[in-house]
């Protein structure tokens, strides 16, 4: 291969990396700020952590949107699990869920479905995935004492909120890739 196609190739490659990592760093600020200024519960509080994870997979596509969505699962971890109520193993679900949702809501948004509405149906799989989590793990790793902590009307609360900040971030991701120019990956 010609060398100026390889210098290309790996100055783009770079690029990808290098906005991957920021925009995982600025979903977890955003998390760490929401979960933070927001609570609502000491195991619900408003997650704006997939703001990073959503751009990216609008703007690069579906796998860098899955690996932005893995490093925005840190902070909401470290705050629900490690400082939390949900077990540490049973919170490293967060991570494949997380990215889960940047690689379905990438994947329809190359397929030219717009963000307000491919954003919601990409959550759809992390939220099915949360609810088994939050009733079924939780049950498996805390005694029934703790786990009486998850009632179900906690768990659709959390779900809830959940899909009032996706749909939140829908309309967000829309505005701001009409505001930058940006298209949707190819």
């Amino acid at each position: 291969m010609n060398e100026k196609v390889l210098q290309l190739v790996a100055r783009s490659f770079s690029s990808q990396i290098a906005t991957c990592a920021i925009f995982g760093a600025l979903g977890n600020v955003l998390a760490l700020l929401s979960t933070q200024l927001a609570s609502l519960h000491p195991q619900m509080a408003v997650d704006l952590s997939h703001l990073g994870t959503l751009y990216v997979a609008a703007t690069l596509g579906p796998l860098w949107g899955g690996l932005t969505g893995a490093i925005v699962s840190f902070t909401p971890f470290v705050r629900f699990s490690i400082q939390g109520y949900i077990p540490p193993l049973l919170g490293l679900t967060m991570f494949p869920l997380k990215a889960l949702t940047g690689v379905c809501a990438g994947f329809l948004m190359r397929k030219r479905i717009r963000p307000v509405f491919s954003v919601p149906l990409g959550y759809i799989p992390e939220s099915f995935f949360t609810y088994a989590v939050l009733t079924v793990g939780i049950r498996a790793f805390l005694s029934v004492e703790e786990a009486a902590f998850f009632s179900k009307a906690l768990v659709l609360s959390i779900l809830t909120k959940a899909w009032v900040e996706i749909l939140l971030l829908g309309f967000l991701i829309e505005l701001l890739l009409r505001v930058t120019g940006k298209g949707v990956a190819d």
